[in-house]
């Protein structure tokens, strides 16, 4: 007990020490929990540090059980079940055929074909939980494909279980892990409601419910001998529910997740080993495989399915890196003795590498997309953006509203009541049927894709209005449309920046009203003379602010701070 206390401590010591580093030059925090578990790894030994990564990977998969939302995953299963089932049929195939060629026995290169076919959950939508919250396509396809690929691990962890590749082992284990996913559905329809009733408000005591709804499916799995992980994730489906139903008890689990991520990608660190040649060889297939085959080929797959390239790259680039439960399942065979070095090395040693590499792929995902699009590696593909769309023929001097959420709702109402022509421009697959029936001009699609601007008749359109405040999004705008923009930013210093870019108005978040930026919008389309308007309110507004922060600055464009 004291030397699991001891590790656990370390790890945290070491993994706190390089999150501040990371976090002091503004870096992704995961490369450095993984270079942090290089050292201690030094300090732990290897038994505990494969419990500790056993045990954290499944917490982890109850974590994004609890997180699973299907009402956004049913809008985009059917092409995500296509590509992911593809993906990983390719992906799998290639990397078994790289490891037999590299002389490892045919049942143990089953495995590096399992690493190269699946992604890591964990790191995927950890980094994309932002367009997930915001429904963007290309958030809930990756999220959709994520899920069927775990859907995948589990039936493989399930088979593991069996201990024997018999008929009749492998069909037991199998149903004993339908058992506890039906279990977990019966207890999320029937039986959690009953217990929020029952704690009366008290996130605490329902933070100690669910956290003993995960020991008893934990316990079960050990009990029926399946992996904890199957267990773990049907106590995520247990749990599963709306964040806004219980915002305290959720805020919680994420301090919790918090915990595990920090442990899972230290312990990635620390099980890595000086490799042999052999290692490696095995090591740098698996990462190319992983890191630019994988990808490559879900770009083609979701192309080929209507997709554009922006939504097709940035989904593939999410997919780049070796999966959590790729690890949990060579951890599983090892303890079976169905794999020996140096195949569970160099798929350890592959994890660490393309979960580093992935969070440079994702920050830098807008710069590659545009890269291979310029170079003429995508094809031009718009086929969803067709199929979703409807824009009258000769429409003009119209205003064009980029999201339909709360704020491009009531934009569009108000020009249904001053009877001003609008094209509704909207890349949330939830909200595709509500466009429809609300709006009579509307483009599904990626508001960062030229196609979809020209299909809206953006230049044509006697204002372009972005209610989206994120700024990849409104700089792309700014750079496809020659007519007047309105946009939103979160912070001045961004929305400063986009006006001196040649933005007419833009919106800070938290601090414009809706009903103000509603009088604007119509303003401007009524008299041409409105704008000189707003940009004399604006700078008085936004000069007044710069002075007190930063000293004074004087602007051409404005940025309106009225509470």
């Amino acid at each position: 007990m004291t030397e699991l206390l001891v590790s656990l401590a370390i790890i945290f010591v070491v993994g706190g020490a390089f999150i501040l580093i990371a976090n002091q030059f503004d870096l992704p925090t995961v490369p450095f929990l993984i270079i942090g578990g290089l050292v201690a790894g030094l300090f732990i030994d290897d038994e505990i540090t494969l419990e500790f990564a056993r045990y954290g990977i499944a917490l982890l998969v109850f974590s994004f059980g609890v997180s699973i939302r299907f009402e956004g995953i049913r809008t985009v299963l059917r092409d995500s079940e296509f590509v992911a089932v593809a993906q990983v049929a390719v992906t799998g195939s290639l990397g078994f055929i790289a490891a037999v060629l590299l002389n490892t026995p045919v049942e143990q290169a089953v495995y590096v074909g399992v690493a190269a076919a699946l992604s890591s959950t964990i790191v995927g939508t950890g980094m994309i939980k932002a367009d997930i919250r915001d429904n963007l396509i290309h958030g809930r396809v990756a999220n959709s494909v994520h899920f069927i690929q775990d859907v995948l691990a589990i039936v493989i962890l399930l088979v593991l279980s069996a201990e024997a590749f018999a008929p009749d082992p492998v069909a037991a284990s199998i149903g004993y892990g339908v058992a506890l996913l039906v279990a977990g559905v019966i207890v999320n329809q029937y039986i959690f409601d009953v217990i929020g009733r029952l704690a009366k408000g008290s996130d605490e005591l329902l933070i100690v419910s669910i956290i003993t709804i995960l020991v008893i499916f934990i316990g079960a799995a050990e009990f029926i001998g399946v992996s904890i992980a199957v267990g773990a994730f049907a106590a995520g489906i247990a749990v599963r529910h709306e964040p806004v139903e219980h915002i305290g008890v959720f805020n919680g689990l994420a301090s919790i997740e918090t915990f595990f991520v920090t442990v899972f990608f230290v312990t990635v660190g620390a099980l890595v080993s000086v490799p042999s040649v052999d290692v490696i060889a095995i090591a740098a297939t698996l990462i190319v495989l992983t890191a630019v085959v994988k990808p490559a080929i879900t770009v083609v797959l979701l192309m080929y399915k209507g997709y554009e390239s922006r939504s097709s790259t940035l989904v593939g680039l999410n997919l780049d890196q070796v999966s959590e439960f790729a690890l949990i399942i060579v951890i599983e065979a090892m303890a079976l003795g169905f794999v020996a070095y140096p195949v569970p090395d160099a798929i350890i040693l592959a994890a660490a590498v393309t979960m580093i590499t992935s969070s440079l792929s994702r920050r830098y995902d807008e710069r590659i997309h545009r890269t291979l699009a310029d170079r003429g590696f995508l094809w031009e593909q718009h086929t969803k953006v067709d199929e979703g769309s409807h824009v009258p023929d000769g429409i003009e001097d119209h205003v064009v509203i980029v999201g339909y959420g709360r704020q491009g709702q009531r934009l569009a109402e108000t020009c249904k009541t001053v009877d001003i022509p609008f094209v509704v421009v909207e890349n949330d697959p939830t909200l595709l049927e509500t466009v429809e029936l609300e709006c009579d001009a509307y483009v599904f699609g990626d508001s960062m894709e030229k196609y979809t601007l020209e299909k809206a008749r953006a230049d044509e359109a006697s204002l372009v209005v972005s209610t989206a405040a994120q700024r990849p999004v409104s700089e792309r705008i700014l750079e496809l449309v020659d007519g007047d923009v309105i946009l939103r930013a979160e912070d001045r210093e961004t929305a400063t920046e986009l006006l001196e870019k040649g933005a007419l108005y833009v919106a800070v978040s938290g601090v414009l009203a809706a009903d103000v930026l509603i009088e604007h919008v119509q303003g401007v389309v009524d008299d041409e003379s409105y704008v000189d308007e707003i940009r004399e309110h604006g700078r008085e507004q936004t000069e007044k602010l710069l002075r007190e922060e930063h000293g004074g600055k004087s602007l051409r464009k404005d940025v309106d701070a009225d509470s």
